[in-house]
């Protein structure tokens, strides 16, 4: 059991967590009525400005309730403070969904032990009520667990403003910023029930054929922030959606597309996937037409399960030019990169090898790192076509200003200038490269300046 000094600790209010440590004196002191008195005084204390705060926030029901309770306290009405505070854990389960029903019989418990502690004489004589110190630290625990120590966000409707907030225009712009505003505003406020509920929903509207893209696209990027928050939570959502369906009625091909397409590079929701499903899935992208992969982001995700990631590097092999453009387009990604160079390669033509430097290499120039150079080296000296393609300014020097800081490349980008600077153009063994120079004077800059 946990000691009770350690329980102040997890209040989140600091109003509510100087009220719950006089109860926490008091018990430590004998007084074990007083503490159960100053126990449940704390938790009304505390809902009452979650309330308060949910009011701030622009609940409706919220607003109306303390708009109540404050006339009440103007007023001086005896009658309707008790009122209300006998109605106080029903509307905080029922109209704003603070606690749940097992959090509910718990903490009526308490309101009927500090009833009984408060007005002792007017309860049957037979029916003294003696606390003993297991109860007073069972209430104290309930306090924390069920309220003090989670934040103000009701459950159906912070679904619901979440809901709203992925249509909407103020989705945070970032990852970083999307999982900031997700942690503060749902998770590390949220009770246990939200969490999971949350992250459900998630799920199931990033793998919905009725979500519309936009929005597909922003709970996919939630689920990614939720994998960097907790991926436990995310597991588990993953089971609740996805492996009850697979293992019910099976999920149909739009939804094993947007799984792939949106979840597939997150590890957790392999976990949750049935093994015994996953050739389905590889059947699926083996089958289905190009376009409807594209669409779905099959083809664009880095999936990290093993076989579906063999199926779709298939698919993406096959893939013409216009094809695999289009895939890059949609979501630029560092896998792609080894696709463009195989394209690059197979170039016959210097018209097609200038339109494949610009078509697939150019927009992935970010993710190219030292091991890809190494092979933009070998085509450079193995296929005329590319080294003849590759004289432009525009081409060279832009893919060398968008890639020569990333670690290890310089000293790769130096073995070009040097391949580039031996080899002569066409057929006439006096004529080199005229972007040479140029190149390597941005080399040698790069080197002497350390980057």
């Amino acid at each position: 059991m946990r000691a009770v000094e350690e329980l102040v600790g997890q209040v989140r209010d600091p109003r509510s967590r100087d009220h719950f440590a006089e109860a926490v004196r008091a018990y430590g002191a004998g007084a074990y009525r007083a503490a159960i008195i100053s126990t449940w005084v704390t938790v009304a204390l505390d809902l009452l400005g979650k309330i308060r705060q949910l009011s701030e926030d622009g609940e409706g029901a919220a607003t109306e309730h303390i708009a109540k309770l404050d006339k009440a306290i103007t007023s001086n009405d005896r009658w309707k403070l008790q009122e209300l505070e006998r109605s106080l854990l029903d509307v905080c389960r029922d109209s704003f969904e603070l606690i749940d029903a097992r959090d509910y019989v718990a903490l009526t418990r308490l309101y009927q032990d500090r009833h009984v502690c408060a007005h002792p004489a007017f309860v049957a004589p037979e029916e003294t009520f003696e606390a003993s110190p297991e109860l007073v630290r069972a209430h104290l625990a309930t306090a924390v667990d069920s309220v003090l120590r989670h934040g103000a966000t009701a459950g159906r409707r912070a679904i619901e403003r979440f809901t709203t907030e992925s249509k909407g225009s103020t989705w945070p712009a970032s990852h970083e910023a999307l999982v900031t505003y997700l942690r503060e505003r749902y998770l590390e406020r949220g009770k246990t029930g939200l969490r999971r509920n949350l992250a459900i929903v998630v799920v199931k509207g990033t793998i919905d054929r009725m979500t519309p893209e936009p929005t597909r696209r922003r709970l996919a990027d939630a689920a990614h922030a939720i994998d960097e928050i907790d991926p436990l939570l995310l597991s588990e959502a993953a089971t609740a959606v996805v492996r009850r369906r697979e293992e019910g009625r099976g999920l149909g091909p739009h939804e094993l597309a947007h799984l792939v397409g949106s979840l597939g590079d997150l590890s957790p929701v392999w976990s949750a996937f049935p093994a015994s499903s996953l050739p389905r899935v590889v059947a699926h992208i083996t089958s289905s037409e190009t376009e409807v992969l594209e669409r779905a982001g099959v083809m664009s995700t880095p999936v990290v399960e093993p076989t579906i990631a063999a199926a779709i590097d298939a698919r993406l092999s096959a893939l013409n030019d216009d094809d695999l453009h289009r895939v890059i387009l949609f979501r630029p990604r560092a896998h792609l990169v080894g696709h463009a160079l195989r394209a690059l390669a197979s170039a016959d033509s210097v018209n097609s090898a200038d339109v494949r430097m610009i078509r697939l290499l150019q927009p992935l120039a970010r993710f190219i790192e030292a091991p890809h150079l190494e092979r933009f080296l070998e085509i450079l000296r193995d296929n005329g076509e590319v080294r003849e393609a590759a004289v432009t300014h525009f081409l060279l020097e832009q893919l060398f200003d968008e890639t020569s800081a990333h670690p290890g490349n310089l000293v790769v980008w130096q073995r070009i200038g040097e391949l580039l600077a031996k080899t002569p153009v066409g057929d006439d063994p006096g004529v080199f490269y005229s972007v040479v120079p140029e190149l390597q004077i941005k080399i040698h800059a790069a080197v002497a300046s350390g980057t």
